[in-house]
């Protein structure tokens, strides 16, 4: 009797012991019907922009067509190597202000795509080479100078500090071979000569005198000074 119950547990344990490595061996679909196989395949991925010139400035569309036997988990756009922006869902583009590479030399657009199992793939790469674009006063400019600075209540009509109002009737007068009440060795603004235009040194850190403008902050973006920087260099035109 004491050797067949022996002989019981021990085969009921042999059996639980078999349940436990079958069902240690039974692996879960990873949605292909590969069993537990890893996704090995990589996105594929292809880039364009919105203008077919040789030469381009202002804002320009990147586009990128990106596949992949599972799905697309996001594409990173770069500029020279240098990430701008990622988008997560299509259609998968972003715009580049090339106004921060406009310096006349050429500049390589790409693209790379990720998947969920992390494979990654990249675009070949475009080559344009990028121009400061025509700047406008009115366009371009005064609404920077509106919302920074006339809005905020420095320098507006009512309340110009110094007297200087930079409201869209009053700023090309008042700053365009004006010169500076707090530096008068400089014009507010010096058409061609953005190193001798005390306005625009003073929104850029460390001015020549005083604080850095707007006062306080929040300063104006790396985009905003460079149309400023144009614009003095195209002649600051009241165009």
């Amino acid at each position: 009797m004491r050797r067949s119950l022996i002989s019981m547990f021990t085969l009921v344990i042999l059996v639980l012991f078999g349940v436990w490595a079958c069902d240690e061996s039974t692996t879960e679909p990873d949605g292909n019907g590969n069993g537990d196989q890893q996704d090995m395949e990589s996105p594929t991925v292809s880039v364009s922009l919105s203008t077919q010139a040789d030469t381009i400035s202002g804002e320009v569309t990147i586009t990128a067509e990106a596949t992949d036997n599972d799905k697309v988990d996001s594409v990173q756009f770069f500029v020279d190597d240098q990430r701008i922006t990622t988008a997560t869902s299509s259609p998968y583009e972003t715009n580049w202000q090339t106004i921060t590479s406009a310096d006349s030399m050429s500049h390589e657009v790409y693209a790379k795509a990720y998947d969920p199992a992390e494979n990654s793939a990249e675009s070949s790469k475009i080559s344009r080479v990028v121009v400061p674009f025509m700047v406008s006063l009115s366009a371009n400019v005064q609404p920077i100078f509106s919302v920074n600075c006339a809005v905020s209540g420095c320098h507006n009509a009512a309340t110009a500090t110094q007297g200087l109002s930079l409201e869209s009737n009053d700023a090309h007068a008042n700053i365009v071979d004006r010169p500076s009440s707090e530096m008068q060795s400089l014009d507010r603004i010096e058409p061609g000569d953005p190193a001798n235009s005390f306005l625009y040194l003073k929104l850029n850190p460390s001015p020549p005198s005083g604080q850095r403008m707007p006062f306080g902050g929040p300063y104006l973006s790396e985009e905003q000074i460079l149309t400023i920087r144009f614009w003095i260099e195209q002649g600051a035109q009241n165009n």
